[in-house]
């Protein structure tokens, strides 16, 4: 969404009709002791296929402690994929 498509709005911006785009962000968090696990790897990768599948609408994210700072790994999800 750039500038030009807001539009103010009585308690703020709102986005014209017909520039909006719908998108969905999907995270699973899991412990560092699960997320090396068969059934977890196999979570992800459905996960995954499911995003490419979205046509850009979603984004999915597997999230860890283990992999360290989650709010690092909820933005860098978000920022590769808008």
């Amino acid at each position: 969404m750039t500038w030009r498509s807001r539009t103010p709005t009585p308690v703020g911006h709102g986005v014209r009709p017909g520039a909006q785009v719908l998108r969905l962000f999907v995270v699973e968090y899991k412990g560092g002791d699960r997320i090396t696990a068969e059934q977890e790897e196999e979570k992800r990768m459905v996960g995954e296929l499911w995003a490419r599948r979205s046509g850009g609408r979603g984004i999915y994210l597997m999230a860890s402690k283990a992999n360290g700072n989650l709010r690092g790994q909820l933005l860098a999800a978000l920022s590769t994929r808008s």
